[in-house]
């Protein structure tokens, strides 16, 4: 009898997913760049770690292939709704501040670009714009491969964080979306010419920054991700 009402439990609790996934309740909160996509994802996680505490708890072989089962129907289903969102956001453009070291000529444009992993089904955007180095930059790491002969690390690649803020300018992600390459800025120093190009790669929305893709309503470029 324990395990019958337990096993109900869990199939009750199971509807109630696939219901949440499938109705309008589900990445309800839009943030201002992604769309529904990170109120997707962050509903999925939290959904997915309901479902490993519920699986520990399983008293039973029969109990845990059910919960199991139905929990891959319903990553199926948010994998569903993730690529619909993520394709709707094909085309926007997000707008990036210029800042003193890198100046943003155009809007961003972004296009959906699959899975980073399906496993975690982190969705993943490719970023295309038209940006580059406002002045000569150097780092500290380039410091150091300034000495000897630098030329020898000429076209590696100083990275470029997108960091996100909220409304009191506080910061609430940041990741590594691109990178200038490097040239000599001198005979004797490696860093970033000014005028170069941006070379973008791509974003990622994972379990690390999805509360911050929420919140944020300013982005700027960065070669520092604290900053």
């Amino acid at each position: 009898m324990k395990v019958l009402k337990l096993t109900a439990m869990v199939a009750i609790a199971m509807a109630t997913l696939t219901l949440s996934s499938c109705g309008g309740g589900v990445g309800s909160s839009d943030s201002k760049f992604f769309g529904n996509v990170p109120g997707i994802y962050s509903e999925m996680t939290a959904k997915k770690e309901a479902l490993q505490e519920k699986f520990k708890t399983c008293e039973s072989q029969d109990e845990a292939m059910k919960l199991k089962a139905d929990a891959e129907k319903a990553a199926k289903e948010y994998e569903t709704k993730l690529e619909e969102a993520g394709k709707a956001l094909d085309g926007k453009t997000i707008e990036i501040k210029s800042t003193p070291e890198i100046t943003v000529n155009s809007p961003i444009t972004l296009s959906f670009d699959g899975f980073w992993s399906k496993s975690g089904l982190e969705p993943e955007f490719k970023m295309e714009g038209d940006v580059v180095a406002a002045q000569n930059y150097q780092s500290e790491d380039s410091k150091k491969l300034s000495t000897g002969d630098p030329s020898r690390y000429v076209g590696m690649g100083q990275q470029v964080f997108l960091v996100g803020y909220d409304d009191a300018g506080t910061r609430v992600f940041s990741q590594k979306v691109a990178y200038f390459p490097m040239d000599l800025i001198s005979e004797s120093a490696l860093g970033v010419k000014a005028g170069t190009p941006l070379k973008f790669e791509t974003f990622q929305i994972t379990e690390k920054n999805v509360e911050g893709c929420l919140k944020a309503t300013s982005l700027k470029l960065s070669y520092e991700s604290e900053k």
